[in-house]
C-alpha cells in the first residue's frame, strides 16, 4: 500500500474528506489524488503525519504501528548513544548529559567571542 493509499484509508476511516485535509494543510485542491507514484515529498509527509496523528513510518509503510509509544529520555539516550545497551548506569548517563552541557556552553562562548 502506498503512502497516498494509507492517507486516503485513514481519512476514510475517520470521515475526513481529502479536500479538507488538503485545505487545512495549504495544499492545492486535488493534490493528493494527483500523486501518481503514491509518495509524498518529505516536508508534506511530515505535515500529513502530524495532522493525522500517525507516524511517518506508518505512512511510508515501514511500520504497521500508527502511533508508537513515546520514548522516555533514558530510552532515547540509550538508543542514540549506547546502541540500546541497558547495562548503562545512571552515573554514565549523567556524565554524558554533563558533557553535552559543556559542549553547548563552549559553543555559546565561541559565538560570543567571534
Amino acid at each position: 500500500m502506498s503512502s497516498v493509499d494509507r492517507v486516503k484509508e485513514i481519512c476514510r476511516n475517520r470521515n475526513i474528506p481529502i479536500s479538507k485535509l488538503e485545505r487545512d494543510l495549504g495544499f492545492a485542491n486535488g493534490y493528493i489524488g494527483q500523486l501518481r507514484k503514491g509518495v509524498f515529498p518529505d516536508d508534506r509527509l511530515l505535515k500529513i503525519a502530524e495532522y493525522l496523528e500517525v507516524s511517518t513510518d506508518y505512512l511510508l509503510g515501514v511500520s504497521d504501528i500508527k502511533n508508537p509509544p513515546p520514548q522516555n529520555e533514558r530510552e532515547v539516550l540509550l538508543n542514540a548513544l549506547f546502541d540500546g545497551d541497558k547495562s548503562v548506569t545512571e552515573d554514565m548517563m549523567d556524565e554524558v548529559k554533563g558533557f553535552a552541557r559543556y559542549v553547548r556552553e563552549r559553543e555559546k562562548n565561541r559565538t560570543k567571542d567571534e
